[in-house]
């Protein structure tokens, strides 16, 4: 059941949401789906929902519990981009940083998938083993960087130290990936600095130019041509 906490941090009011608390209010009451007042509160940016997310932690909100999808509090901020939140979290429970969703995903997967370069290189430099994680599917975060459409995180994932060559659960490199999606920016990246072949092959014979022409992204299909795929 939403509370009157969930709505005020939700809307990050933070004097309202001190007032609860210094009335006693549950600072983990559940609501449908499982979301906590402080998953609300990270889905918001700036000092108004920094200072709910710094309340709601000093009452003993717990960052680690996880709503329906298995995401807890650090995956929602690694969603909505706010560094100084990120921060708040992992210096109140720095064990979160390693939690996964229930797909597998991790709190790069996320950032990465959002373009947030900030959380990208503070999560880099805490463990950069998260650079090359991958979920159940066997995505890593480069290649939700370009699933996502974000070449500059993309960019600043490989200089990270992100393996280039790295293959999904069906065998998809970030070449496929960015020629499914119809990333043609990516595809000229990852062609004109030769980090994957223009005919590598996914399982059942897929090349990203299959992959393109499947879901008839013209310009990608002509980019692909342009760098020697065979037509």
């Amino acid at each position: 059941m939403k509370r009157p906490l969930h709505e005020v941090a939700q809307f990050a009011r933070s004097e309202v949401l001190n007032y609860l608390i210094e009335k006693g209010a549950t600072v983990d009451p559940l609501k449908r789906a499982d979301w906590t007042p402080l998953m609300l509160a990270c889905t918001k940016t700036g000092s108004k929902a920094c200072s709910c997310i710094a309340n709601l932690l000093e009452a003993n909100a717990n960052p680690l519990l996880r709503n329906k999808d298995g995401w807890t509090s650090l995956h929602i901020v690694c969603r909505s981009g706010d560094l100084n939140a990120f921060d708040l979290l992992l210096k109140h429970s720095i064990s979160c940083i390693n939690d996964r969703s229930n797909n597998g995903r991790s709190a790069m997967h996320i950032a990465a998938f959002h373009g947030h370069e900030p959380l990208i290189e503070r999560l880099a430099t805490v463990n950069s083993d998260f650079l090359n994680a991958k979920d159940s599917s066997g995505s890593t975060p480069l290649h939700e960087a370009i699933k996502g459409g974000h070449l500059t995180a993309s960019v600043r994932l490989v200089k990270l130290g992100a393996d280039v060559g790295a293959t999904d659960n069906v065998g998809q490199t970030i070449l496929h990936v960015a020629a499914l999606t119809g990333n043609t920016c990516a595809v000229r990246y990852i062609l004109k600095n030769n980090l994957i072949d223009v005919h590598t092959v996914a399982l059942f014979n897929v090349t990203p130019l299959v992959a393109a022409r499947r879901s008839n992204h013209a310009d990608t299909i002509k980019c692909l041509i342009e760098f020697g795929a065979v037509k």
